[in-house]
């Protein structure tokens, strides 16, 4: 076998450079890029991004933290990053202040890129008669809200208030009969089983810290359904406007609820009857309607459609009014007459009512001897009675007391819009405060 011969090749050689052999300028070289490289990653982010990560506990839920005068954020566990130097920190509980301090961050140079310096920073508020009032006062409106939600997804979480309530009130050291009050308002609104098991932690949670729970829990109650058993009561005088009824007692379930002896309008508040109250009182006329929405007394459909004229004798029911609206009616009859109005109660409206099963498809309003007129049908009616879903379940004449800006009142008798099929004296709807409807009127009560 012939073997073929390969050229002759001259070998490779590294010129000196600088002086210096190639051995040596190559390991300097490497050194070099090396530096350069741990400069970049492990200096430089530290050399421009100087400072610290801040965490932060607190002996109360969800702190709002001000940063030299801005907001940034809650102590709910999130990592904050402060630029280095002195800093002063402000702390706020559903907007009360509680202290401010100082702190200062350092600035860390080496591997900041690959490992973040957190401080831990302790907030311990101090309790004082402003911060609970206000821990409580807003733990009930947002449990309103929250208990109008009826379902939750894996999306739309639903927010831990009765436990973050539950937290605040042993941190703040608020008394059983404060804790017990809350919990039953939370208790008689819940809607779902995920609320109601943030109820029953935190009832854990406050056993364990010692504080004894007023109530039993039902834990299905928000399933239940009770009815109240109510026969015909008839008046003991009708004098042609109003008709009055002696006390007495009704069954909600198996408990007696009494009432009180009063009187109750025979017709609702017409138009003519607003319109008289709207010129001695403007500032419930409709173009100050925009003033009204921004004090949250009234929606857009204020007076929607609703003439108003004291000289044209309009005896429909007033609508498109809100129970705001209705009160400062009532507060000016009763300044200019000398009465004591109110807007009946649920239980007043169904013992006025009982006697009455004719259903109205009209806004045409007449007069029945010891009945009141349009008690079904005809318009939905205010009540001063406060909506809470589990109410007939519970005490109700405890719960029927409660009130707060963001809960819903019960409204009776139906409208005629409505299935008249649908509708007794029993029926209960809602309305919020502040909303007009077309469907929805009032009338006067007064407790004798």
């Amino acid at each position: 076998m012939n073997k073929k011969k390969l050229p002759e090749v001259e070998p490779v050689k590294l010129k000196p450079h600088f002086g210096m052999r190639p051995g040596l300028y190559i390991l300097l070289s490497t050194i070099a890029v090396f530096l350069l490289l741990f400069f970049l990653l492990f200096m430089l982010p530290g050399i421009i991004k100087g400072g610290e990560y801040l965490t932060f506990s607190s002996n109360l839920s969800d702190t709002g933290i001000l940063l030299d005068g801005k907001y940034l954020g809650s102590s709910e566990g999130s990592l904050y990053f402060v630029s280095s130097g002195e800093h002063e920190l402000s702390y706020y509980k559903e907007g009360v202040y509680l202290y401010s301090q100082s702190i200062d961050v350092s600035h860390p140079v080496f591997f900041t890129l690959f490992h973040k310096r957190v401080k831990e920073i302790e907030i311990a508020a101090q309790s004082t008669d402003e911060l609970k009032k206000t821990v409580i006062g807003t733990f009930c409106s947002e449990i309103s809200e929250e208990a109008k939600i009826t379902g939750y997804s894996n999306v739309f979480r639903m927010r831990p208030l009765i436990s973050d309530f539950a937290y605040d009130a042993v941190s703040l050291s608020l008394t059983e009969e404060e804790i017990n009050s809350a919990l039953y308002f939370a208790y008689a609104q819940i809607a779902t089983e995920e609320l109601m098991n943030d109820l029953l932690l935190s009832v854990s949670y406050l056993e364990e810290k010692g504080i004894s729970i007023a109530f039993s829990i039902d834990p299905e109650i928000y399933d239940k359904n009770v009815e109240i058993s109510i026969s015909p009561i008839s008046p003991y005088l009708d004098d042609g406007d109003f008709l009055y009824f002696e006390e007495g007692e009704i069954l909600i379930g198996e408990n007696k609820i009494a009432y009180p002896s009063f009187r109750i309008s025979k017709r609702p508040v017409t138009v003519n009857d607003y319109s008289v109250f709207v010129e001695d009182n403007p500032e419930w006329s409709v173009s100050n309607r925009s003033s009204l929405i921004e004090k949250g007394l009234v929606d857009e459909y204020y007076l929607e459609g609703i003439t108003l004229n004291s000289r044209i004798n309009n005896t429909s029911g007033i609508r498109n009014i809100s129970y705001y609206a209705a009160n400062a009616y009532i507060d000016y009859i009763n300044e200019k007459n000398g009465t004591d109005y109110s807007l009946p109660s649920e239980i007043l409206y169904m013992v006025a009512s009982s006697n009455s099963n004719e259903y109205s498809l009209s806004l045409n309003y007449k007069n029945e001897s010891e009945k009141l007129s349009s008690a079904l049908g005809g318009l939905w009616e205010m009540t001063d009675t406060a909506y809470l879903k589990n109410m007939r379940c519970l005490d109700y004449s405890l719960i029927s007391s409660f009130d707060n800006p963001c809960l819903d009142i019960i409204i009776k008798g139906g409208s005629w819009i409505n299935n008249p099929d649908e509708i007794t004296i029993d029926t209960v709807g809602t309305s919020g405060k502040n909303m007009c409807s077309e469907y929805m009127g009032f009338r006067v009560c007064e407790i004798l």
